[in-house]
């Protein structure tokens, strides 16, 4: 009795276990752009809620100069005290 030959089985976890080293650094990236996009995105600034200047700092002519000059050194420093935070 001659036995009928065996096919060749094609062997698809070999395709598969090439493929998986390529998924697993495909994810790995991923993950590392998502985590630096949180990041970024919490640490963007966020708009400071000022309220507007009065008019009588918008009318400096009316102002003595250097009063006018200390009025709008103490709102910048208080503008970037409020911009660290």
């Amino acid at each position: 009795m001659a036995s009928l030959p065996q096919p060749a089985v094609a062997r698809p976890l070999s395709s598969i276990t090439r493929q998986r080293p390529i998924l697993l650094v495909l994810v790995a990236i991923s993950l590392v752009a998502t985590t630096i996009a949180i990041v970024a995105v919490r640490r963007q600034p966020t708009e400071s809620v000022m309220p507007a200047p009065a008019p009588s700092v918008l009318v400096a002519p009316a102002m003595n100069r250097t009063s006018g000059v200390i009025e709008a050194y103490e709102q910048l420093q208080f503008q970037r005290l409020a911009a660290e935070h």
